[in-house]
């Protein structure tokens, strides 16, 4: 049976995510601004809001910010018997959202592809896609959908996610960043490591500031992370230049 889709939110990832899934799936998406050239131009239908939420499968491909906004207008529009799946960076916060506004009874997940448009864009074979089922009576449907990428599926709960994603998300985009400041680039004389700081800056240079301020902001693990992360640096040079380590 081919699986209905609906996603909206059709900025980077929503496309990214259409492409990912359009060979295998029927989708329908929208957004608050009008990208039906972009929907045709990638094969994929063009819908109203109160069309794409009929789909038997709903993801939810908008940042942060506007998704409390985006679940209120869906929740009296939704079929009872949709999938809603989030695809926010961090998972604490949009799936208490969706458990607030949301149908006790409606079908609920987390979704984190810890990958982009920039990461994946040579392919995605293996590589990594968190989910959490919530309240889902087949997962397993939702777990053949990523089987023809041949993703590498983890299921953890929201909690478990944002802990080890402030250990590891929170840290590459906090240094990435740091670099983006640096404004850092290419010399004739390098290094290997050097060189793997400047694919870190090329393959975030171009992620938006709302991206950055929701992995951090929105999960509670982070801030301590990043406050390790300058404590680390001001070690660090203290005890290059004053020989001492604190």
């Amino acid at each position: 049976m081919i699986e209905k889709i609906g996603i909206i939110g059709f900025g980077q990832m929503g496309q990214f995510l259409a492409t990912l899934l359009k060979n295998h799936a029927e989708i329908e998406v929208t957004d608050t601004l009008n990208k039906k050239h972009i929907a045709l131009k990638l094969g994929v239908s063009w819908k109203s809001l109160e069309e794409v939420v009929k789909n038997s499968i709903l993801f939810l491909v908008v940042p942060i910010p506007n998704f409390e906004s985006c679940l209120i207008s869906i929740k009296d529009l939704v079929s009872p018997h949709t999938i809603v799946i989030e695809c926010c960076s961090v998972m604490h916060t949009p799936v208490k959202l969706m458990m607030q506004h949301l149908s006790q009874t409606q079908q609920i997940v987390g979704c984190h592809h810890l990958f982009g448009p920039q990461s994946g864009a040579k392919g995605v074979k293996n590589k990594q896609m968190v989910l959490s089922f919530i309240r889902c009576s087949d997962s397993k449907r939702i777990l053949r959908l990523f089987d023809p990428p041949q993703l590498s599926i983890i299921t953890l709960s929201p909690e478990e996610h944002d802990t080890i994603m402030a250990d590891t998300q929170a840290v590459e985009l906090f240094i990435g960043a740091m670099l983006k400041t640096l404004v850092i680039h290419p010399h004739k004389l390098t290094t290997p490591g050097f060189d793997l700081l400047l694919q870190l800056y090329e393959m975030l240079k171009d992620d938006s500031s709302d991206i950055l301020a929701a992995v951090h902001t929105e999960n509670p693990f982070a801030e301590k992370i990043a406050d390790n992360l300058l404590q680390s640096a001001h070690e660090v040079r203290n005890s290059i230049w004053d020989g001492t380590s604190k």
